[in-house]
């Protein structure tokens, strides 16, 4: 038993970190500008998406981050609140229905609460599953009515999917 909860402990402490290319993919790519990450899955585009979000954060800046299903969304503000948990008042997150807008986590306790806040204008707009949500014209629209003309986007796409 301690051998497997050893090895457990130690497994939940990589995947906190990026891999030694992940790191070198995220320092080469611009400060500014859009990027799109396009890489098998399993690859680590989501981790690496949040590294990027985490760093904005860390800046000030407001993050929107897109996901498909709301169990991603709450997993990226869980993910960001281990890390920094006031950067959680910085995190806001699209998910389906897209069309209610951005929305933002309000900690009840040890749970987590999505409820709509369209208020903030973002830095960084993370779309994960991007092959899909940019294959949906109202899931598009709805991307893009948050994308000012200083937001970054970072796309992460599926290498396998149409993008």
């Amino acid at each position: 038993a301690c051998f497997v909860e050893a090895l457990e402990k130690k497994r939940a402490a990589d995947a906190e970190r990026l891999t030694p290319h992940q790191r070198e993919v995220l320092d080469s790519l611009p400060a500014t500008g859009d990027v799109h990450l396009r890489a098998p899955a399993g690859a680590g585009k989501t981790h690496w998406g949040l590294h990027r979000a985490h760093a904005e954060i860390e800046r000030g800046a407001n993050v929107l981050f897109c996901a498909r299903n709301e169990a991603l969304a709450l997993f990226a503000c869980r993910w960001i609140y281990r890390r920094c948990p006031a950067g959680l008042e910085r995190l806001f997150v699209l998910v389906d229905p897209f069309a209610e807008g951005p929305r933002r986590a309000l900690r009840e306790g040890d749970a987590l609460r999505l409820v709509s806040d369209a208020t903030a204008s973002f830095s960084l707009v993370v779309v994960d599953e991007a092959h899909h949500v940019y294959a949906n014209d109202a899931r598009r629209k709805a991307v893009e009515s948050c994308v000012s003309p200083s937001s970054k986007r970072v796309l992460l796409s599926d290498a396998s999917q149409g993008a």
